[in-house]
Order: structure tokens, then C-alpha cells, then sequence
């Protein structure tokens, strides 16, 4: 048999549970029904036996113990087992699986997003400038090519970020960015150095998404003094405790 399986929309508490529901069109008496769960282009799949009652499917995955990657595509199919006859796998099915705390705006240009939820559109209109402005620059660094979505997450505090960090399951490589899922995560708090943190950070964070939009998976190979210079060069302000540093290593021949 073929079973019709729809699937309700996806539940979640970020950082706590997903629940997934679906129901089955089928006259056949079903024995199990095993669901599959895994972030896109990861290997590890988690698996577990649902619920089934009255042909509809229930689902809850513990975030705190089998985590998911925040701000990535998540991917899930059900393994529909009846008391008789072969098992049966369902189509697969994707959600979003963002940071779902807050409430998001959204600014784009082309390929470049960017999301916060504390500020006016002015705010998100200067770190989308900001992020145009590292695109451009970025270009005159590296050959780019056809350019792949951008997001930009803006978080107004560290405590935050850090929140999002620990509940999210986040491999962060070079500061806050996860180039795999072209997503950089940012803290810019309010204050008087909001303006010259968004033309460091933002640029800064473009430029690991889009070198590793260049290089692919060899990205996590190239050396950190490479990846961190060519983020560096491409800050519209720079962090002016580089001079000094980089002063200090010469001087001490580090």
C-alpha cells in the first residue's frame, strides 16, 4: 500500500522540544512508526519510534539531549511499518529552525538578509548597508561566485547571543559565523559604538560566509591567520587594537 501522510506544521520551544505531527490516509492496521530527523547535508540522522493514534502521528524530539543547529534547514521523513506487509517511507520534509524567541524584521538586498529584532528599519537598513558595503569590498579581495543567500542575525545583547550559542547547537568558526549554513550571528548592542561595531562586524562576518561560498568544505582546512586576515582587511572600521597588537608582536618578535 501507499500511504497518504500530510504533515501538520511544525511546532517548536527553541532550545527545548520539536514536536512533529502528520496524519495518514490509510485503511491498513499499522504496527509502528519510526521518524527520522536530521540539519540538511549532516550525516547523523536521529531516529525514534513516534506515537500512533486514530491515523494521526506525534512526535516529540528533546532538544537538550539531540540538538539541532539553529538558523538551519531541518529534514525529516516517517518509516510507516504495518502489521502486515513491507514497510513504507515517507516523502521528506523540511522547517526552518531559527531562533524562534524573538520577534524577527527582515531587510534584503539581492542575496544579503538580514534580521534583528530590537531597533528601527533604520537600524536594519545601516548593518544591511554595512553588509553591501563588505560584499563590495569582499569582491575586490576574492573572485566571488554566483553569490548564495546571506544571513545576517543581529542580536541586541551578548547574553543573547550567548543564549543562542549554547541552546543552538551552533559550530561557530571565526567569531560568529557558521559559513556551511551562510548565517553569521552578531551582537550589537545600543550605544554610542553600535555604528562602528556594525562596520566591523558585519563585514567582517560577510567575508567567512562568502570565502567559504569560494572554497567550499576546505574552508575549515585553510589557516586561521588567512581566514581571520582576509575578514580583517575587509572591516569598513577596523578594530583599531589591531595596530597596536600587530605593533607589540613585532616589536617582541613574536
Amino acid at each position: 500500500s501507499v500511504y497518504q501522510i500530510t504533515p501538520y506544521p511544525v511546532e517548536y520551544t527553541f532550545g527545548g522540544q520539536v514536536t512533529l505531527r502528520a496524519s495518514i490516509d490509510s485503511d491498513d492496521p499499522i504496527r509502528e512508526v519510526q521518524v527520522f530527523l536530521r540539519n540538511r547535508g549532516d550525516n547523523e540522522t536521529y531516529t525514534d519510534s513516534a506515537m500512533f493514534h486514530n491515523n494521526e502521528i506525534l512526535y516529540q524530539h528533546d532538544l537538550t539531549t539531540k540538538p539541532l543547529r539553529a538558523f538551519s534547514h531541518i529534514e525529516y521523513w516517517f518509516q510507516i511499518t504495518p502489521k502486515s506487509g513491507d514497510s513504507y517511507l515517507s516523502d521528506t520534509f523540511t522547517f526552518l529552525y531559527k531562533d524562534n524567541r524573538f520577534d524577527w524584521h527582515t531587510l534584503s538586498s539581492n542575496s544579503l538578509f538580514v534580521h534583528w529584532y530590537e531597533g528601527d528599519t533604520e537600524f536594519g537598513q545601516s548593518v544591511l548597508n554595512a553588509a553591501g558595503e563588505g560584499l563590495e569590498r569582499a569582491s575586490t579581495l576574492v573572485t566571488l561566485p554566483a553569490l548564495q543567500p546571506v544571513n545576517i542575525y543581529v542580536y541586541a545583547s551578548g547574553v543573547d547571543m550567548q543564549s543562542t550559542l549554547r541552546l543552538g547547537g551552533l559550530r561557530w568558526i571565526a567569531g560568529h559565523a557558521d559559513p556551511d549554513l551562510g548565517v553569521a550571528v552578531v551582537s550589537l548592542p545600543a550605544g554610542p559604538y553600535q555604528r562602528s561595531e556594525i562596520e566591523r562586524q558585519i563585514p567582517h562576518e560577510v567575508m567567512h560566509l562568502l570565502l567559504y561560498q569560494v572554497v567550499g568544505a576546505p574552508y575549515y582546512q585553510l589557516p586561521v591567520w588567512f581566514k581571520e586576515g582576509l575578514a580583517s582587511a575587509n572591516e569598513i572600521r577596523p578594530n583599531p587594537d589591531y595596530y597596536v597588537i600587530l605593533s607589540k608582536a613585532v616589536e617582541d618578535n613574536i
